[in-house]
């Protein structure tokens, strides 16, 4: 193939765009602004078009182009006539095929590339989810509900969990330990009533950056902030184990890491892998991270 791809990675922060040759090669990468429907719905495609349009303009042959293939956060907002409309006006404009995927498969596509058939994202930041595909190319999503539903493992979670065992022993009349009152003194209040000033006035993001604190206890051997990240990382391994059934992934399947927490926090991945071993689940984690960037090129390879 002698041709060139487009991929776009569309951020509730930014927009990177990054055009490839046929070996996977960057060329050229451009940013701009925020590409996430859920964000700012207008504006996220605007950008997302911008970036196109600037890649496009640094081919010489413009005929070269085989695909455009973004990887968008937040899509589920936009409506199917949305999407397609979307689309159309793309591909009319650019002359060239256009995908348009949850930012998900990329980060997936990122880790299994074109060396292995299965394989599934662990995505942990603020939020969490697990997102796997098998042989047959079917894909799936475990967990990633959303914060007020259910999405353990997430940095998010790991504060809404010491929150209620401080509520809970606070109820049941048990004096509060010295990592819970610790725990309060960091949220800047002193009385369990008060947390409800506290929770219900600042936003998910706000409450999730919490989590720094319980991974700075952790660090100096705080059991009970210890025992809350073992448990994020076993709720992480109890979606991939779910993931690996339904999905009947075979042994050795890719695993990789994406987000902030799972990343960076303490002990959360020795707790995975623990969990997995004990559940006799065989899988290779990824040796080196890539941007999930590099994602929409080998997507767009089962595309052309």
């Amino acid at each position: 193939m002698n041709k060139v791809i487009i991929g776009i990675d569309a951020g509730g922060t930014k927009t990177l765009g990054v055009l490839f040759d046929s070996s996977g090669k960057e060329i050229v990468r451009f940013e701009n602004g925020v590409g996430s429907p859920a964000v700012d719905k207008v504006k996220s495609l605007q950008n997302v078009e911008a970036v196109i349009g600037h890649l496009f303009n640094k081919l010489v042959s413009k005929d070269k182009l085989a695909i455009i293939q973004i990887g968008m956060s937040g899509m589920g907002i936009l409506s199917l006539e949305e999407k397609q409309t979307f689309i159309e006006s793309l591909e009319k404009t650019y002359k060239a095929k256009v995908s348009l995927e949850n930012d998900a498969v990329i980060g997936l596509y990122s880790i299994i590339k074109d060396n292995y058939a299965e394989g599934v994202l662990v995505l942990s930041g603020t939020g969490s989810a697990v997102f796997g595909k098998n042989k047959d190319n079917q894909t799936m999503l475990s967990g990633g509900w959303g914060h007020l539903l259910n999405e353990q493992g997430s940095a998010f979670s790991i504060v809404s969990n010491a929150v209620l065992k401080i509520i809970a022993d606070f109820e049941k009349n048990k004096e509060l330990s010295t990592f819970q009152k610790k725990f309060l003194e960091n949220f800047g209040i002193k009385d369990c009533f008060d947390i409800k000033k506290i929770w219900y006035h600042k936003s998910k993001n706000e409450l999730a950056a919490y989590a720094r604190f319980i991974n700075e206890q952790a660090l100096i051997k705080d059991e009970e902030a210890l025992s809350l990240l073992k448990e994020s990382g076993r709720s992480l391994g109890q979606y991939v184990l779910n993931l690996s059934k339904k999905l009947k992934l075979s042994d050795n399947f890719i695993v990789g890491f994406r987000g902030g927490f799972v990343n960076n926090a303490f002990g959360i991945k020795d707790a995975f892998v623990n969990y997995l071993k004990e559940h006799a689940l065989k899988v290779v984690y990824e040796t080196e991270e890539a941007e999930p960037i590099i994602g929409t090129f080998y997507l767009a390879l089962t595309k052309i």
